[in-house]
């Protein structure tokens, strides 16, 4: 599988509760930004398809797809949450909803 970049937008919001929002932007509609992108948003049934249409099976995603430059494994371990992550068998990152400091 190809190695691919894809866009991270971060919006800051300001008020009471400072923190930042991540929106990630297909830069391209190549298998595995569809796959990095539905990992970070935590769209599991969307995955599930994505897998069924490309007849990929999730291992060979785990072994193969990088995400901004880094593993998939890695990158789910950071952006990957709640369902998403037992789904892709990472450990659930408590701190995916970063924050500012100021």
């Amino acid at each position: 599988m190809k190695q691919f970049m894809f866009g991270l937008v971060a919006i800051f919001t300001m008020g009471a509760v400072q923190a930042t929002e991540l929106q990630f932007v297909e830069t391209d509609q190549s298998f595995e930004t569809k796959v990095c992108v539905a990992t970070a948003k935590g769209d599991v049934k969307g995955l599930q398809a994505l897998l069924r249409q490309h007849q990929e099976r999730l291992e060979s995603v785990r072994n193969a797809v990088k995400c901004n430059n880094v593993s998939y494994m890695e990158f789910a371990e950071q952006y990957a949450s709640g369902r998403m992550a037992r789904y892709v068998g990472v450990k659930q990152n408590e701190e995916s909803i970063a924050s500012l400091d100021y």
